[in-house]
């Protein structure tokens, strides 16, 4: 059970997947309803990217717009994922005036197939450190990129801060009538309606 002694540190709570969740030692572990990453997974064709061959101009724009600290790095094609950018690595190299990118500024970065489950993910990423990974399926073709934060938000739900823009993907109009953004998931659309597709 999850209590074995009058000492231990753990917490049960209701997620936002209805899965029940403890946390245990500071360490989460899905216990039911487990989801693969392949259901949480940004697809890589609506990720923030950049190309390895881009022009240090580029780059600098691509980080500025994106937002993001961590960026997957591809070389020619989006399918094909070389590493993940550290952006804040990348802000000291632009106010040295080097070069960019160089192998420095380009991390290995987490291959992980969509099949994964996400428990075992989360228990991996944390072991290793890890903020992203790139999804890929047969013969290493990148298909999408998961981070730490997808997952806790599937745990506990959306977490913003200060630079995110809120995004309504679900309205409720009346009884028969709803607005829904065209990028949410099959997954999360059959959830909110309590239907299959």
């Amino acid at each position: 059970g999850a209590f074995e002694t009058a000492g231990d540190f753990k917490f049960y709570i209701r997620p936002r997947s209805n899965a029940t969740v403890y946390l245990d030692n500071i360490k989460f572990a899905v216990v039911r309803d487990i989801e693969d990453v392949v259901d949480i997974m940004i697809d890589i064709e609506n990720a923030s990217m950049i190309d390895i061959n881009s022009s240090k101009e580029d780059i600098k724009k691509n980080i500025f717009d994106s937002g993001y600290t961590r960026l997957p790095v591809y070389d020619e094609d989006i399918r094909n994922v070389v590493g993940i950018l550290n952006v804040k690595n990348v802000l000291r190299s632009i106010l040295a005036n080097e070069k960019l990118p160089t192998a420095k500024h380009v991390k290995p970065c987490m291959i992980i197939s969509s099949g994964k489950r996400l428990d075992l993910l989360f228990n991996e990423m944390k072991k290793q450190k890890e903020h992203m990974a790139i999804v890929v399926k047969e013969k290493d073709i990148a298909i999408g990129i998961v981070t730490m934060e997808d997952i806790l938000e599937e745990i506990v739900g959306e977490i913003y801060d200060e630079y995110d823009e809120v995004v309504t993907t679900f309205e409720k109009i009346d009884e028969n009538t709803y607005t829904i953004s065209g990028s949410i998931s099959i997954y999360d659309l059959e959830k909110l309606l309590d239907i299959e597709v």
